[in-house]
């Protein structure tokens, strides 16, 4: 029984249109959430239409940084795909993706290298896709793929150049990546 429903039948509960119950959701979502509760907010809105609504995705976001940090890989992966079908506004999406492959990795789940190879191909500072592509080297170093985690950390050296303040750390990872 939902709480939303107390004292409502349940073949009530049934008989509601699933776009009203949809809606319900979002309502208590928005309640929740301007009590400052994200993370029941984003369990509602699990169940919410998607509406491309940039508050809607930061709450989402907030909920699943809590999940990680707890360590709710799986719930954080599930807030961030719901995220992601929101759809976030275009300037967030690659974030959101890094996010989303930080929590698949966690979870052990294999889409996290395809997510993290769609942040770096919409990243327009090279300074970051390097530090993104170096994150991606070491998912792939971790998995025993190091023939792709030295080539990938050789894309991050070329992309951060010559002079870029992190630039020892990507070489790093690009000799270990390499030296197996």
């Amino acid at each position: 029984r939902h709480p939303l429903f107390t004292g409502v039948s349940e073949a009530a509960c049934r008989e509601l249109a699933a776009d009203t119950r949809a809606e319900l959701h979002r309502r208590a979502a928005d309640l929740l959430a301007s009590d400052g509760d994200h993370e029941r907010a984003a369990a509602h809105l699990l169940h919410a239409a998607a509406t491309a609504d940039p508050f809607v995705v930061a709450v989402l976001r907030d909920a699943a940084a809590a999940a990680c940090a707890r360590g709710d890989a799986a719930t954080a992966r599930r807030l961030l795909v719901r995220a992601l079908d929101e759809p976030p506004q275009a300037a967030i999406r690659p974030e959101l993706l890094v996010e989303l492959a930080r929590a698949e990795t966690a979870a052990g789940a294999p889409e996290a290298v395809a997510h993290m190879d769609e942040a770096v191909a919409s990243i327009q500072d090279h300074g970051r896709a390097a530090l993104v592509l170096r994150e991606l080297s070491r998912l792939h170093f971790a998995r025993s793929d190091y023939a792709t985690a030295a080539m990938v950390a050789e894309q991050a050296l070329a992309v951060a150049g010559p002079h870029a303040p992190n630039r020892d750390r990507l070489q790093a990872t690009w000799l270990l990546a390499a030296s197996l």
